[in-house]
């Protein structure tokens, strides 16, 4: 301030000497301002500041050829052109068109009137050099619908351009918009009859805008393509949120619609770049400040904020403020409130005094919500408007839940820490709302099944502050011995017993109901037995065998005749087995068929042993008869009565007595099968169907009985 005010003076004293110099002739003895011309685009303007005292000018260097218009600030000034041979080219009235043909330096003086006297002038002009803009014809270039903004806040307005339309004289614009859709229907925009056009911002729908671009020249139109302008929504934020107002385009504009200030932008304004009076962001190049003037409490509100209840918040913000610590902003705060207004307002952290700091410092503080909901963070400066610290500027507002102050208060759970090989251990964790194993699993409880020693970790997050915690826990696996069983014998005979012996373990308990490392089986079936072997740890194995029965072989036994006489050679053959043994009262033989010659009936016992080494008993009794009478035949005096005897079933009867006979046949139990009579002499009788054995055949005739013991083979 002090400098403008020293430059201030010395100029107003360099124009009161100058005040007195005199150019009759208008020799433009000093310059004053100067200008280069570079081009002829049309609509090319180059602004030159010029001073109207007198013999005072300003050279402008023309590197190009071409019509130009010179122009004053004010309309009745009158300006004079001369070369560099201070020969004038051209005068008049400003605007003044001139024709340069021929490059180089040429001098330009201004007047308050025309033509001019040269007098002293006391007021600065500024001059502008235009190249002319033609007259349009044909059909106009719309160009591209612009918008400085295609997201407002509601109530705002956004800027709309056409850059790349036609340009000259002659063309008329107009305006229309829709709030249907990008086809219409279009309605005209009163008094939107400009290149550009200001939105009205009272607009609350999302608009479509285009503009008809008319050449009057030629009477030939065009239509630019639409454009939209949307209105925003209400912006809400969860924890972390952070602003450092990199996201503003322009001073003055708050982060978004949702956000609000209490005086705009007379205490409360935001800027893209740093300014005087300490005006400078922290990070980036945008940040906000207030102004001293007039004297309050101000205030920025951020959108709504979405806290949940149980959480410990942090809310902080950096601020700076003019260089030499001056104390008329007598507080800064971060406050919380349920809305946009002072009510309810609660303070999270304030200065507690004057906020003065040549450099950014930080304001912090930590709190609470009561209820889970929707709320707003306040900054509020308060300036008692005194001198001399016109900004207190602040940026990089934050708010977080640190961890350090929301650690998830879990239960962790787990069933054992010691187990052995194979068995599983149940782990569970509570008091969080997302886990994360080390296995991989995502659930609050999970059942591990361990080979080895190991550690199992889980990460606990809660959803309302996002921290998490870890727990662990080593869980080790002691291992299991090998229990290993023998037998005696796997493959036993039916009835035979098995000694079935574990080793390996400390202590055994078998399927049987037995302890200790032997069993002794006698099973029926074949049969499978397990042992669970506790070893020094604890762990429990277990093993199996398996004991294979073999039925014991089916022994039967035939004597080749059910009866014999006596000293009469027969054969006893058995089956169902490999190899025989015989027992008869005190001896022993061996061999199948057996060969003998019983002298009375006897019992045999015969053992058959199969190829499973398993055997069985057959008891055989073998009936022996005298046989009196076959060979003597008391009937009579023939002593061939009954011939053959033994036979095979048939055989002769001879009689001499020429008397009717019956002849009875019985069995060896006395049943009789047999009874005929007759009275040949001789008569032949078949009973080969009857069964191998003894049979008693009676003979009677008048009183007379004969009894013959026959055998049939």
């Amino acid at each position: 301030m002090k400098k403008n005010y020293f430059q201030a003076v010395s100029f107003c004293l360099l124009c009161l000497s100058l005040t007195f110099r005199i150019s009759a002739q208008c020799t433009f003895l000093s310059q004053y301002g100067n200008a280069t011309i570079n081009n002829t685009i049309p609509g090319n303007v180059v602004v030159i500041t010029t001073c109207q005292w007198g013999g005072e000018y300003a050279p402008v260097t023309f590197n190009v050829t071409g019509a130009f218009t010179f122009s004053s600030s004010v309309a009745t000034d009158y300006l004079t052109l001369t070369n560099s041979n201070n020969v004038v080219v051209a005068s008049g009235l400003t605007p003044l068109s001139v024709g340069i043909a021929t490059t180089g330096i040429y001098n330009l003086h201004t007047a308050a009137s025309g033509p001019p006297l040269c007098l002293t002038q006391n007021v600065c002009r500024t001059t502008q050099v235009n190249v002319p803009i033609p007259p349009c014809t044909g059909t106009p270039v719309t160009g591209t619908t612009s918008g400085s903004q295609a997201l407002i806040c509601p109530n705002t307005s956004a800027t709309l351009t056409l850059p790349g339309a036609s340009t000259g004289t002659g063309l008329m614009y107009q305006w229309y918009s829709s709030t249907v859709n990008i086809a219409g229907p279009y309605t005209a925009i009163p008094g939107a009859t400009g290149l550009n056009y200001i939105t009205s911002p009272s607009a609350s729908l999302t608009t479509w805008y285009q503009s008809v671009i008319t050449c009057t020249n030629s009477a030939s139109n065009a239509t630019s393509a639409p454009i939209s302008v949307g209105i925003a929504g209400t912006t809400t934020n969860s924890i972390p949120y952070s602003e450092g107002f990199e996201g503003t385009i322009v001073n003055n504009q708050l982060p978004n619609c949702s956000w609000k200030a209490s005086n705009m932008p007379i205490t409360c304004q935001t800027y893209v770049s740093s300014n005087i009076n300490n005006r400078v962001p922290r990070t980036g190049s945008k940040f906000a400040s207030f102004y001293y003037l007039p004297a309050s409490n101000s205030y920025f509100y951020t959108n709504g904020l979405k806290f949940e209840a149980g959480v410990t918040y942090s809310a902080s913000v950096w601020y700076t403020s003019e260089y030499f610590g001056y104390t008329n902003w007598t507080d800064l705060s971060i406050m919380l409130g349920p809305n946009q207004t002072t009510l309810g307002l609660n303070t999270i952290a304030s200065t507690n005094g004057p906020a003065a700091s040549s450099n950014y410092k930080s304001l912090s503080g930590t709190f609470t919500v009561a209820t889970s909901g929707i709320y707003y963070v306040a900054i509020k400066a308060n300036s008692n408007g005194a001198c001399c610290a016109q900004y207190l500027s602040f940026d990089d507002l934050a708010i977080t839940a640190p961890c350090n102050l929301n650690i998830p208060n879990v239960t962790f759970n787990i069933s054992s820490d010691t187990i052995c090989a194979g068995q599983s251990v149940n782990m569970s964790v509570i008091g969080a709302t997302n886990y994360l194993w080390s296995t991989g699993a995502t659930t609050s409880s999970i059942v591990a099944y361990p080979s080895t020693s190991t550690t199992y970790s889980v990460m606990s997050t809660s959803s309302l502050s996002g921290c998490s915690t870890v727990n662990s826990a080593p869980v080790e696996v002691f291992p299991l011995t090998p229990i290993g069983i023998v037998s005696s014998s796997i493959d036993i005979c039916l009835g035979q017993s098995a000694l079935i012996t574990a080793f390996g373990a400390i202590t055994y308990s078998w399927s049987t109901g037995a302890n200790g490392p032997f069993a002794n089986v006698s099973p029926l079936t074949t049969t499978s037995y397990s042992v669970i072997g506790t070893n020094a740890f604890g762990c429990n194995n277990q093993s199996a065998i398996t004991i294979t029965v073999n039925p014991l072989p089916n022994i039967s036994a035939l004597s080749s005749k059910t009866l014999v006489c006596s000293g009469e050679s027969i054969s006893l053959t058995a089956q169902g087995g490999v190899t025989y043994q015989w027992v008869s009262g005190n001896n022993l033989y061996f061999g199948n068929p057996l060969l003998i010659i019983p002298q009375s009936t006897a019992v045999y016992s015969v053992t058959g042993t199969n190829n499973k080494g398993c055997s069985n008993t057959y008891i055989l009794v073998q009936n022996v008869t005298a046989c009196s009478g076959i060979n003597t035949n008391s009937f009579g005096t023939n002593k061939d009565l009954l011939f053959p005897n033994p036979n095979m079933g048939v055989f002769n009867l001879r009689f001499n007595n020429n008397l009717e006979n019956t002849i009875e046949i019985a069995d060896a139990y006395g049943k009789i099968l047999f009874v005929e009579k007759f009275t040949v002499t001789e008569h032949r009788i078949d009973i080969s169907e009857f069964s191998k054995g003894l049979y008693i055949v009676k003979i009677s005739s008048s009183g007379n009985t004969e009894t013959i013991k026959m055998v049939k083979e």
